[in-house]
């Protein structure tokens, strides 16, 4: 949880204060893969509500939005992940990508159901959050890693996820 706070601080702080030009990745999209990745469903299903109500306090978006969003997300990597499971960097960048395109697909077909003003396309916005996610998962990627190693205990013959 507080991963996912330090990552929104990140995006929607310190991101436009350094880079105001560029627009900000959904770097908290990187940790819901993770979750997808390396946490049962029960526990997966639960931090992904719990983070998208976090993510409602950032945001002038809708709970209903952001959670239809999240769950679909959150869906779809898992279902990528139970067809086809890889450890390691390059996997999780793929799979970081795709949530990523799935966030922004998701995000304009519920805001269109949902909201009397839907989102617009902006296509150049979503671009260029689609090629930045991915592009920063690698840092991201071993910082989760990292952090997993230091407070999450793995029986006898478990590892955890890929040492890089």
């Amino acid at each position: 949880m507080f991963i996912f706070i330090f990552f929104l601080t990140i995006e929607k702080i310190l991101w436009s204060t350094f880079f105001t030009s560029l627009q900000a990745p959904p770097l908290w999209l990187n940790f819901v893969v993770f979750i997808a990745l390396f946490r049962p469903v029960g526990v997966g299903i639960f931090f992904t509500y719990f983070l998208g109500w976090i993510l409602s306090f950032y945001t002038l978006a809708p709970l209903k939005l952001i959670l239809f969003t999240m769950i679909t997300v959150y869906g779809i990597s898992l279902f990528i992940k139970t067809r086809l499971f890889m450890e390691g960097f390059f996997y999780f960048s793929v799979l970081s990508t795709i949530a990523t395109i799935n966030f922004h697909l998701s995000w304009l077909i519920f805001s269109y159901l949902f909201e009397t003003q839907s989102a617009p396309l902006d296509l150049v916005y979503r671009l260029i959050q689609i090629l930045l996610t991915p592009a920063l998962a690698f840092p991201i990627y071993y910082f989760l890693i990292r952090f997993d190693r230091l407070f999450t205990y793995y029986p006898d013959g478990e590892s955890g996820p890929v040492n890089l």
